[in-house]
């Protein structure tokens, strides 16, 4: 598990460790999804947006490989 802290700015905003980013792969303009639970916690999970080209690369490798 991998447990990391981060800092609200006045406007709301939040920066996203690197350590985070890097185990959720995600880059600039990549979208994520925030699930709250019942006990008060949170799950941070990278979402792909229809329509949009994230992960085709991967998608035709495995394609290829196929």
């Amino acid at each position: 598990m991998i447990r990391v802290q981060a800092k609200i700015t006045a406007k709301g905003q939040v920066t996203l460790p690197k350590g985070l980013r890097t185990a959720l792969a995600l880059q600039e303009g990549d979208h994520i999804q925030f699930t709250l639970n019942e006990e008060g916690g949170a799950l941070l999970e990278k979402r792909t947006v229809p329509g949009s080209s994230a992960g085709c690369g991967a998608r035709l490798a495995a394609a290829r490989k196929a």
